[in-house]
C-alpha cells in the first residue's frame, strides 16, 4: 500500500473493498485500521487513543466524516462496483479537461465568429 495516499483515496478504496464498511462506520474504522498496519484485537485502548492523540491515526469522526464524503462524492451505495467507480472518475476527469479545437495544417484559423 502506498504510505502517501490521501485519506480520501484510502477511504475510497477500502469502501470499493469492503462494501460493508459502506454502511457501518465501525466496519470502516477498523478496516482503516488495518490498512494502516494495525490489529485492533491486538491493542489495547490506550494505545489506540495515544495513536490517535499523537496524530498517527485519524480519529473515528474524521473517518466517519470522510466516508460520507466519499460515498456522497462516489455515489456510492452497497452495491456499487469498482468498475462503475473507475467509469465515473474518468467521465469526471473528462469533463474537467480544457476543450482544445485541433488546427490543420496549411489552414488559417479565423478570429471572426
Amino acid at each position: 500500500m502506498n504510505k502517501f495516499l490521501k485519506l480520501e483515496d484510502l477511504i475510497l478504496e477500502i469502501q470499493l473493498e469492503h462494501p460493508k464498511s459502506r454502511s457501518n462506520d465501525t466496519f470502516l474504522f477498523c478496516y482503516y485500521l488495518q490498512r494502516k498496519g494495525y490489529n485492533l484485537k491486538e491493542m489495547t485502548v490506550s494505545e489506540l487513543f495515544n495513536l490517535i492523540h499523537n496524530k498517527k491515526l485519524s480519529n473515528y469522526e474524521t473517518i466517519s466524516r470522510t466516508g460520507r464524503m466519499v460515498r456522497k462524492k462516489y455515489h456510492l451505495k452497497k452495491d456499487t462496483t469498482k468498475a462503475e467507480i473507475s467509469v465515473k472518475k474518468d467521465v469526471k476527469e473528462f469533463s474537467q479537461a480544457p476543450l482544445r479545437t485541433p488546427v490543420m495544417e496549411g489552414s488559417k484559423q479565423s478570429n471572426s465568429v
